[in-house]
């Protein structure tokens, strides 16, 4: 970290709004209509990874017969119909992205664009955000660095300064790999799972008390890169 950050990259499920107990559960729905029986802890290993690459391990878990495009469309329609009730941002984050808002701020996410604005309307926070990369928008998602990298340069910033804030693993390699500075969150994963992050947080209220010191709001920034 240098003087300060002068953008910010959010990851969203499980830094901004509390939805990997949402995902799970939308997957425990869809594929218990197959007649499966999930044992105790069965979406580990699941957790923070694509839908399509859930669905294709699903599958092969459980000897489903249907293909993972059409698993991901059942899983996913559910959680377009249940976000409104079951997703809510984590303890601060409204507040936080307010303080933050003449700062440039993206969203770098895994999954797709229909669920991501599905969880963001849901939450109350799409108007926090003009840019949000998601699967749609790369080639290869997290831990490859392709989908910060691209949320900085449409956010007109060298990854050098900016931060990422996350809650994978994936996420945080994700993050390094591009260039940014890495904060975790331990929302989802214990904090030694997070140890390639520079810095992290026990919840995302933390992180943003932290991050109101470390920011700095001068468009000149942008043009000095």
């Amino acid at each position: 970290m240098k003087n300060g950050f002068y953008g910010i990259v959010f990851d969203l499920d499980g830094v901004l709004v509390d939805s990997e107990p949402f995902h799970q559960r939308m997957w425990a729905q869809t594929i218990r209509q197959f007649d499966v029986d999930l044992e105790k802890n069965w979406f580990e290993g699941f957790m923070g990874t694509p839908d399509t690459e859930t669905a294709r391990g699903l599958i092969a878990r459980y000897s489903l017969t249907l293909g993972w495009e059409e698993l991901v469309g059942l899983k996913r329609d559910k959680v377009k119909y249940n976000a409104p009730e079951y997703v809510q941002p984590w303890e601060g984050v409204t507040e936080g992205l307010a303080l933050l808002s003449g700062l440039p701020q993206a969203i770098a996410t895994s999954s797709s664009r229909e669920i991501a604005e599905s969880l963001l309307d849901a939450a109350g926070l799409t108007d926090f955000f003009k840019v949000v990369i998601t699967s749609n928008d790369v080639v290869n998602t997290k831990p490859d660095p392709q989908c910060y990298a691209e949320a900085c340069r449409r956010l007109g910033l060298d990854p050098s300064v900016c931060l990422a804030l996350e809650d994978s693993p994936a996420g945080i390699e994700s993050a390094k790999r591009a260039g940014l500075y890495g904060v975790g969150v331990s929302t989802s994963y214990g904090r030694h799972q997070l140890s390639r992050a520079d810095r992290v947080f026990p919840s995302p209220a933390d992180a943003f008390s932290w991050l109101e010191g470390k920011v700095i709001f001068q468009q000149e920034g942008r043009d000095a890169l």
